[in-house]
């Protein structure tokens, strides 16, 4: 493939709102100058804005992996190296990714991009994020002392600028906003619970934070971790800042909270901005200490194990078709949408379903309408056309690294032998390090490729066998012990189920069940 026919993918990124938009334009408009001028075949352009290249959950980045594994572009192509990522790990991963698929990085700023410089590159990043960070919180804590806006805004006050330099930050109250906070605050402690607060404010049309809709946990938010209106210190004229440390999960890439030991805290009193009475205040928090009690224990006076509470067959799987949230239980066997719940404003779906109804509904409906002969016949002939490219994929990736792992084997014994030969020349020696990473290398990657395999094959009598293996799950749901084992796959074979509401009444619903039909052809295998 000759330079003219390169196809190439370019990526652009800039990190926050407080960068200009044009940045992207300017990004791509420069890496499109070196596409021409190398005679590249421009295929996509993707783009993110606003995100920090310490976060994978980026679409167009994402969009850009499953493409580079269909074999869309050759290079891709962005202005620099932390356009990607600035994680090191991140970043070793994809390039690792992108030489895996033959896939060539270059950037304007350093070219054709090799190992050595990706790991030069994330480094640097990392040290500029460590810097910025200390600088920031450095300057915050000026802020804070200073009795200024740290970041971020509390509902009911405004953050103003005075125009000089020094007087930017500062705050004021909004006094309708206020009213609304001691109301909550009074509510709360006279006995009303959060969740009919967010229902009252919602159906007299108040504007939550940010013109939201208001929520239970808005107001109630965690006490341990010091967040929601009911916990906010502010409204007693006290700034608490350095609460919580942020950090990034080193495996599931989510941004976690940990709360600080409170000597870390930095207060600042502030009277100019207190909106409730430290007596107030004081109701409210031995309402929430009486309430911590209460929800630990049951109706029997006993502690409440939460973790051993029992899961229903349908839980997590209902859904309303009108607000698209969760169907929760809401009463004794009783579900109904938790929009709904935090009042019609938000969802005027008042349709109840009896939980024991709902489940008789949905197996007999796993039993009849939606696994049917056709249905799974037609998904099985699809689902094997599927595995069967995998695995066709996997032996060639299997059949590539072994031929490589013999040129690899074959290469170091030619250098063994000249460099017996040649007096421990330093550039055999050298060729053959980098020829015995590469072995190991390969070794390693075919640890976790499996070896060559058939296509898998699957039973002719799909419906029949998994008519026989529902059946036998739904007699094993009443039997203590194997109860839970049932239900759980039961579960997994039901895709979603949707709540359909009709009629005037609270009970008039119907349930759309959808299926998961690749774990109905793993039940077929599995019996």
């Amino acid at each position: 493939m000759n330079s003219f026919s390169k196809r190439v993918a370019i990526y652009a990124r800039y990190s926050t709102d407080h960068q200009r938009e044009a940045s992207l334009e300017d990004q791509i408009a420069l890496c499109k100058e070196r596409a021409e001028r190398e005679g590249w075949q421009i295929v996509k352009i993707y783009q993110d804005a606003a995100i920090s290249g310490k976060s994978l959950n980026r679409p167009s980045y994402q969009n850009l992996l499953a493409d580079a594994k269909n074999n869309h572009f050759d290079i891709v192509l962005a202005s620099g190296t932390d356009r990607f990522s600035r994680d090191m790990g991140d970043s070793a991963h994809f390039f690792e990714l992108m030489t895996f698929h033959g896939i060539t990085i270059v950037t304007l700023t350093e070219g054709k991009v090799d190992k050595t410089m990706i790991g030069f590159k994330s480094i640097m990043s990392e040290m500029m994020i460590s810097d910025v960070a200390f600088n920031t919180k450095r300057g915050l804590r000026g802020r804070v002392k200073l009795g200024k806006n740290p970041g971020g805004n509390a509902y009911g006050y405004k953050v103003i600028d005075n125009g000089s330099e020094g007087e930017h930050g500062n705050r004021e109250i909004i006094e309708a906003e206020a009213n609304i906070v001691r109301r909550i605050f009074q509510d709360y402690a006279n006995g009303i619970s959060p969740r009919k607060l967010a229902q009252n404010l919602n159906a007299e049309n108040i504007p939550g934070i940010a013109g939201r809709t208001w929520k239970d946990t808005t107001i109630r938010g965690q006490v341990s971790q010091q967040t929601g209106i009911l916990n906010n210190e502010l409204y007693i004229g006290q700034i608490v800042w350095n609460k919580r440390t942020f950090s990034k999960h080193p495996e599931t890439r989510k941004r976690l909270s940990r709360l600080n030991p409170k000597e870390f805290w930095l207060r600042k009193e502030v009277p100019e901005l207190r909106i409730i009475s430290d007596e107030l205040w004081d109701r409210v928090k031995k309402r929430q200490e009486h309430m911590t009690i209460v929800m630990a224990r049951d109706e029997h006076g006993n502690a409440l194990n939460r973790v051993h509470r029992k899961k229903h067959l349908l839980s997590g799987l209902l859904f309303c078709s009108t607000c698209g949230s969760k169907y929760v239980i809401t009463g004794i066997d009783q579900y109904g949408c938790s929009h709904y719940k935090r009042g019609p404003a938000t969802c005027d779906n008042n349709k109840k379903v009896n939980r024991k109804l709902a489940e008789r509904h949905v197996l007999k409906t796993l039993k009849t309408s939606l696994y049917t002969q056709e249905n799974m016949e037609c998904f099985a002939k699809a689902y094997k056309a599927e595995q069967t490219r995998l695995y066709n994929q996997k032996n060639q990736e299997y059949e590539h690294l072994s031929t490589e792992l013999k040129t690899v084997e074959n290469k170091i014994n030619n250098l063994v032998e000249a460099l017996a030969s040649a007096n421990r020349s330093p550039a055999i020696a050298k060729a053959l390090t980098q020829y015995e990473g590469r072995l190991l290398e390969l070794q390693n990657k075919m640890q976790e490729t499996p070896a060559t395999q058939k296509p898998i094959t699957l039973t002719p009598n799909l419906h029949d066998l998994y008519k026989s293996r529902i059946n036998d799950l739904q007699k094993t749901l009443s039997k203590e012990g194997v109860n839970s084992q049932a239900a759980e796959i039961i579960q997994k074979l039901i895709g979603r189920v949707e709540v359909i509401p009709r009629g005037t009444d609270t009970r008039g619903a119907d349930l759309k069940v959808f299926g998961n039909f690749e774990q109905a052809i793993e039940l077929t295998r599995a019996s």
